[in-house]
């Protein structure tokens, strides 16, 4: 069973992984997009390696600076039996 931590980062490394192949798809590099979505390239790097922790204001800033729709960065990400098992703890 994963740890709460472990959950987490294994969500923000795959939501980052996301990131950066949308990235790459569009041709941009770390610089070009931290730029258009009003960001630090060093911010943006450390989210794409799901070491940062990133606000939804941002995730938007990013898919708007890649012409994409924010549930596009949450494609593909594999899901765990975490969320199911705090619902059975909680009957």
């Amino acid at each position: 069973m994963l740890s709460d931590d472990q959950y987490i980062l294994n969500f923000r490394q795959q939501v980052g992984g996301n990131l950066r192949r949308l990235r790459r798809a569009n041709g941009m590099s770390q610089s070009k997009l931290a730029e258009r979505a009003g960001l630090n390239r060093s911010y943006l790097s450390m989210v794409e390696n799901g070491r940062r922790n990133i606000s939804l204001d941002n995730l938007v800033s990013l898919a708007l600076a890649l012409k994409v729709e924010p549930i596009e960065l949450f494609s593909h990400v594999e899901a765990t039996t975490k969320p199911v098992e705090a619902a059975k703890a909680a009957e």
